[in-house]
């Protein structure tokens, strides 16, 4: 790991901050917000429209797929065969 051990652990703070800060400013729990954050109830125009791309199930595949992209990129560090690795 060498020396990126500080930034693993300030992106981890980074990630786990980001998920928690909604629940810490509105004051409302994270499962009312997640039931909150679905298609129907981010219809409309203005900020409602922008927040629509938010919609619970949108993040959900891309959270997935960045885990996807994520574990290839890891698997193709370790079949990598001489040559630079991307980290």
């Amino acid at each position: 790991m060498g020396d990126a051990w500080f930034g693993i652990i300030l992106f981890s703070l980074t990630i786990s901050l980001a998920s928690i800060l909604p629940k810490l400013v509105s004051g409302i729990p994270l499962s009312e917000l997640n039931a909150a954050a679905t298609s129907e109830n981010l219809k409309g125009d203005g900020i409602q429209a922008a927040l629509g791309l938010f919609d619970t199930n949108v993040e959900l595949w891309s959270g997935r797929l960045a885990m996807l992209g994520f574990s290839g990129l890891i698997l193709i560090e370790a079949l990598a065969k001489g040559g630079d690795s991307f980290f």
